[in-house]
């Protein structure tokens, strides 16, 4: 029985892991057009490249939801909720990378301070 729940965990797993790829994959194409739409063929190229090279994919996620809006006409809050899944991840990663950077220049200031007294 426990290898039957393996392979359904595994399963799932699998399952999850095509679904998030697709909604990647639908966000990068809508976030495309969106781009191309508003910025020009090139700015949207250039910002593919970023997302896959350099994985910074802000650029694709305001573009997918201009996309959704201006190239498949949904409203603003389904087009939010289209873009969303790529926010979750990058709100608390942004929030993180400026809270850390906050720390280590107060912790080096205050190191600059004990070292001068």
């Amino acid at each position: 029985m426990r290898i039957l729940g393996g392979i359904f965990a595994g399963l799932v797993a699998l399952a999850l892991m095509l679904v998030a790829g697709a909604v990647f994959v639908a966000q990068l194409f809508v976030g495309f057009k969106g781009i191309a739409l508003g910025l020009g063929t090139g700015w949207a190229w250039a910002a593919v490249v970023v997302a896959l090279i350099l994985r910074f994919t802000l650029p694709i996620t305001i573009g997918a939801v201009y996309g959704a809006i201006h190239v498949l006409g949904w409203p603003w809050y389904w087009a939010v909720l289209f873009a969303a899944p790529g926010l979750l991840f990058m709100v608390p990663g942004f929030v993180a990378l400026v809270v850390s950077s906050v720390v280590s220049f107060v912790g080096s200031k205050r190191g600059n301070q004990a070292q001068g007294s």
